[in-house]
């Protein structure tokens, strides 16, 4: 019974962690950026799989495209 508990408390647990913004460059104003990127605390997807879809909507009036760099990084 208590491996059941630890078992159902470790899942419930890593369920309720949604994966967050560790890590973002550029902050605040700046003038001409030419790349922004974003690394997540747990992996996103398969080492840089391109097939998934961007995990920011981009408003942008600059031409470009994201990217993963590898499970975390995205530029």
């Amino acid at each position: 019974m208590k491996r059941l508990f630890a078992l159902l408390v470790l899942l419930s647990s890593s369920v309720l962690h949604a994966a967050q913004v560790e890590w973002f460059s550029p902050e605040g104003e700046v003038k001409g950026v030419r790349q922004v990127t974003a690394r997540f605390d747990t992996p996103m997807v398969p080492f840089g799989d391109p097939r998934l879809v961007e995990p920011f909507d981009i408003d942008c009036p600059a031409a470009g495209s994201g990217r993963w760099a590898d499970g975390r990084n995205w530029v």
